[in-house]
């Protein structure tokens, strides 16, 4: 491609802006060229950089990013230079990087160690409904909109600086390959390798839902909030179940009531067993979709429903208000 060279008349006029003591990147912006084309027409008509040293406008580049108010994005914009433009400047200039670009800061250790229900109870939320992404280390969890408040409360527990992302209602594929809009969503999206490590050696991984997943290890107190996590994930407490039909009478125990998850076989069938353990209730184990590797287990014997909705929430302070008060709905009834 031709390079298309700067009228003489306008170098002109740069360099009696540049010898004037107008920075740089006001001329930039005034004559509409780079920061190297500046410097090229400069060099070409004779005219001495400001500084024996530094380029001004690396001094300028520099103090922007020391300032931990301003982005590198905004940066690049600003001074028109490349992402490997400026960290050559700071290479060459021996100044630090930020902590690998990071401008929100968390808890990046909250999975380092499951001692505490909510931990576990996130823990298994992210089992549930969380994505991995070993491109930039990413922990992604979205809601849809009426369940803001649950990743809200993630967010206050890791710690995270940042607002909720959100995602407009978009026609898209739904489950069982059927296109219709989706609801809008607010997500809540991590980057950090400790974070991301940590959730590999408690049995994560990307694209978990082609993997067979296991209750992670951790201590056995809480290994029901790593359930409920796991619930409201992935999960759901329902009445009159449209796998069982539709029934009216709302004021007696025909009604149907039911609490069930979904996920991989293995994970489905320990959870089964775990709570087969501690409580002696039994769940159907039911397919999902034809010949794929999830399944959903179900409890819907009325006594056991009730039994099961108290033994999850018990002591668990920190849950996800809609199918909390759904679960108080059915005991209620």
């Amino acid at each position: 491609m031709k390079t298309i060279k700067t009228p003489p008349e306008i170098e002109k006029l740069i360099c009696d802006d540049y010898k004037n003591g107008l920075a740089s990147t006001e001329i930039t912006n005034k004559y509409k060229v780079s920061i190297n084309t500046l410097f090229r027409i400069l060099k070409r008509n004779g005219v001495p950089t400001k500084f024996a040293t530094f380029k001004d406008f690396e001094l300028d580049v520099i103090k922007d990013f020391q300032d931990l108010a301003q982005t590198r994005d905004s940066i690049l914009i600003k001074y028109k230079i490349s992402k490997c433009k400026l960290f050559r400047i700071l290479k060459d200039h021996n100044i630090p990087t930020r902590d690998k670009h990071r401008t929100h800061h968390f808890n990046q250790d909250f999975f380092r160690k499951i001692d505490t229900p909510e931990k576990a109870q996130i823990l298994g939320f992210i089992y549930a409904d969380g994505n991995l992404s070993s491109r930039g280390y990413h922990i992604s969890m979205y809601l849809h909109n009426q369940d803001k408040e649950y990743l809200d409360k993630i967010r206050a527990l890791v710690d995270y600086e940042a607002p909720l992302a959100y995602r407009e209602a978009r026609y898209a594929m739904k489950p069982g390959g059927v296109m219709g809009w989706s609801r809008p969503q607010y997500g809540l999206n991590l980057s950090s390798k400790i974070m991301y490590n940590d959730l590999l050696n408690l049995g994560l991984c990307p694209r978990k839902s082609w993997v067979d997943l296991h209750i992670p290890d951790i201590p056995k107190n809480l290994i029901k909030f790593f359930i409920l996590g796991v619930l409201e994930g992935d999960g759901g407490i329902c009445t009159n179940s449209p796998y069982r039909g539709d029934y009216s009478h709302r004021n007696s125990q025909c009604i149907k009531r039911s609490v069930y998850w979904c996920g991989c076989v293995t994970l489905m069938t320990e959870i089964s067993d775990y709570i087969l353990k501690e409580l002696g209730l039994k769940a159907s184990i039911q397919d999902t979709q034809r010949g794929s590797i999830l399944r959903a287990i179900r409890f819907t014997n009325f006594k056991d429903v009730n039994v099961l909705i108290d033994w999850l929430y018990d002591g668990a302070d920190f849950k996800m208000e809609r199918k909390f008060n759904k679960s108080r709905e059915i005991l209620d009834l």
